[in-house]
């Protein structure tokens, strides 16, 4: 039996139970055979004895029936109709396991045929009756063939073979893992995207355990104060006027900004101002352009310029466009400044995620200009160090940058890139071990073998979700 042949031995199938026989009238019929060999979708072996739609083999390739529950749990939505016939289109994630129908009855083997309908994957037509691996109907159930070009171009998922555990797929997981937000002696402690939280062992090798609302809330209190850092929120910061002479605001008897040179004469300027330590004050000043479009509202809404004053002088933090929301400050005197985005409102104030470092002698980083990166957010908090985000497709806007990826940066600015955007997330414990949390729900300790993995209806039972 050949394995791969750049082909993988697997179809896919999804059901289509009001396809009558006469829909499906063959130009040709072919001869299978049940898969001799075990296949896993997402961990879930498939009993091919008693499944009542079984695998199939066709030409050394595996077919799996397009049932509703194959679709459901490998997220494919199938639509069917006499004028467009069938189309199948991958769906995001659903978190749901793989349970296939079940029967009681011994199964006769029947000859498959090509369904003389029109047939679409991910809107592109299938010119079926040419293809070396056709999509097949079998005992008026779709058959689909996982080629390589649907299992790996198509739908993306990740296949293994061996000889002794047969055909693993993969397909792609609701993300369910988010941050590791704090750790003791035994365990990360982990939030997830059912806003609860989970406790994983640091050796890697124990099921996931789910912390009560009292257990949890004392870890988020415990990773604050394990920080060493001080957290000031900035959202109830007020509206002042500044002192304007002509187009300059000034403060404090210090000249802060021209607002010529940034288009905002014809409106007077908002923003706040605050102490952030005893000779450093933030000054927070909104624009609004005057060539803002009234149609479009994202223009209307007011640039942000931020500043640092010290002894008089005046000094921007660069990257730094929208109302900063908090500031972090560490033990060391400096500060963190934070511009958190609004993700759950349609018409953002804050579209994106900022951060700035204002040390103590008032040197100044903006890590959005020096990455060159659109959002960089805050994993977590550790100390005088934190760990940021940087990447730039918030908006499903394929943009890459070589800037993207997790990064350790210290209030020295000494900063570590820890891995790329493959990764979900990243962690530093207190040994210096890197851990961090992947795409489809898995831990991994880097420079070690060590790694966790759960699938996401596993993760979700534990939530009853």
């Amino acid at each position: 039996m050949r394995k791969m042949i750049k082909v993988v031995t697997l179809a896919i199938a999804g059901s289509l139970t009001l396809i009558s026989s006469t829909t499906t009238a063959a130009t040709s019929s072919f001869p299978v055979t049940k898969a001799p060999f075990p296949v896993q979708f997402n961990g879930v072996t498939i009993n091919n004895q008693t499944a009542q739609y079984p695998l199939l083999l066709h030409k050394n390739i595996t077919y799996v029936p397009m049932t509703w529950d194959y679709c459901q749990s490998l997220a494919l939505q199938v639509n069917w109709s006499q004028e467009t016939g069938l189309e199948i289109s991958k769906l995001p994630p659903k978190g749901i396991e793989v349970k296939p129908e079940t029967t009681s009855r011994d199964q006769y083997l029947e000859k498959a045929s090509i369904p003389t309908f029109p047939i679409k994957v991910n809107g592109k037509s299938i010119d079926n009756a040419n293809e070396t691996y056709p999509i097949l109907v079998y005992k008026d159930i779709t058959y689909f063939p996982l080629t390589w070009r649907f299992v790996h171009d198509e739908f993306g998922w990740v296949t293994n073979w061996n000889s002794t555990e047969g055909l693993r797929i993969e397909t792609d997981q609701e993300q369910i893992l988010n941050n590791i937000l704090y750790e003791d002696d035994s365990y990360l402690y982990l939030d997830t995207s059912a806003s609860s939280l989970i406790k994983v062992a640091k050796n890697l090798q124990s099921d996931p355990i789910p912390l009560n609302i009292s257990e949890a809330e004392s870890i988020k209190i415990a990773s604050l104060k394990s920080s060493g850092a001080t957290i000031i929120s900035l959202l109830d910061e007020k509206n002042e006027k500044f002192e304007r002479v002509g187009n300059t605001i000034r403060y404090g008897g210090t000249d802060i900004m021209d607002l010529s040179a940034v288009k905002s004469v014809s409106h007077d300027p908002i923003g706040f101002k605050t102490k952030i330590a005893d000779d450093m004050d933030l000054v927070v000043v909104g624009a609004q352009r005057d060539d803002a479009d009234s149609e479009k509202w994202w223009t209307i809404l007011p640039v942000y310029y931020t500043y640092v004053v010290k002894d008089h002088a005046a000094k921007l933090v660069p990257g730094l466009t929208q109302q900063p929301t908090r500031y972090i400050k560490t033990s060391d005197g400096s500060v963190w400044l934070v511009s958190d985005a609004d993700i759950n409102v349609s018409k953002p104030t804050n579209a994106r995620s900022q951060i700035g470092l204002i040390k103590s002698n008032a040197e100044i980083h903006g890590f959005n200009a020096e990455f060159n990166s659109l959002d960089v957010e805050i994993v977590s908090i550790k100390e005088s160090k934190i760990i940021v985000k940087s990447f730039n497709n918030r908006f499903g806007t394929n943009i890459t940058k070589e800037t993207d990826g997790f990064y350790s940066i210290d209030t020295n600015f000494s900063v570590q890139k820890l891995t790329d955007l493959s990764s979900y997330s990243a962690f530093i414990d207190a040994k210096g071990n890197t851990f961090l949390v992947n795409k489809g729900n898995s831990i991994k300790l880097v420079n070690s073998t060590q790694t966790w993995h759960r699938f996401d209806y596993t993760l979700k039972k534990l939530f009853n979700l």
